[in-house]
């Protein structure tokens, strides 16, 4: 075994489901960077004890399911102690904030309008629905977009200036991968049709060109 693998292991080993009597909660020690933490939550919901036996208890199977999470995270190289300690508020909108202000080359109309769209389109999605960053999917995505009242231009816009926040959370290891977007097309966009001129002016205009440069317009 590698020294790496070792470490990994060792830490994975670290973390323990525990049961707090007085609160009838289940939650996960665990030790990271020389300070202890108790993780009380899993995907947002505490995990308090539904049942005496605890192959029935749902707050001890989910303590179980967070504890191998986060032992996962550990050896794949992608754990943030921050993912398991946030509390029932999204985490969205923090990173979101702590991202732009790494964007100090765009132009100042370009940052407004970024913290415009965020702020009046963006952040009331996550106020409104207690989601971590790692937990953007695919579905919450889809409830993002339906929910920005904008033209299907400017939607799509808005959701691609959430996608380059996400691709920075990717990059940082701040979520594991990044999760798919919708598809151009579910914004509505229409692409313009090409107006032709009618062939009698199209005629007139390629006679109006200097003969040794029509032959390039008129080919077909």
């Amino acid at each position: 075994m590698s020294n790496k693998t070792s470490h990994n292991w060792d830490l994975c080993r670290k973390g323990t489901v525990q049961f707090k009597v007085d609160r009838r909660q289940w939650v996960i020690a665990w030790s990271w960077q020389g300070k202890r933490y108790q993780i009380s939550r899993y995907k947002g919901r505490l995990m308090d004890q539904t049942h005496l036996d605890p192959c029935k208890d749902q707050g001890y199977i989910d303590a179980c399911r967070l504890l191998a999470q986060i032992q996962g995270d550990v050896e794949n190289g992608v754990f943030r102690i921050e993912k398991y300690t946030g509390n029932r508020f999204t985490d969205v909108i923090p990173f979101f904030e702590s991202w732009i202000a790494t964007k100090t080359g765009k132009k100042p109309g370009t940052v407004r309008l970024y913290k415009s769209l965020f702020r009046n389109h963006i952040q009331p999605f996550f106020e409104e629905n207690s989601v971590q960053l790692h937990e953007v999917l695919l579905d919450t995505l889809d409830a993002l977009a339906n929910s920005i009242e904008l033209a299907p231009s400017s939607r799509h816009l808005c959701m691609t200036i959430f996608r380059a926040c996400l691709d920075y959370a990717w990059r940082s290891k701040r979520i594991p991968e990044m999760p798919p977007f919708p598809k151009k097309g579910e914004y509505g966009i229409e692409q313009n049709k090409i107006k032709w001129l009618p062939e009698l002016r199209q005629m007139a205009v390629i006679n109006a060109i200097p003969e040794k440069h029509r032959a390039i317009y008129s080919f077909s």
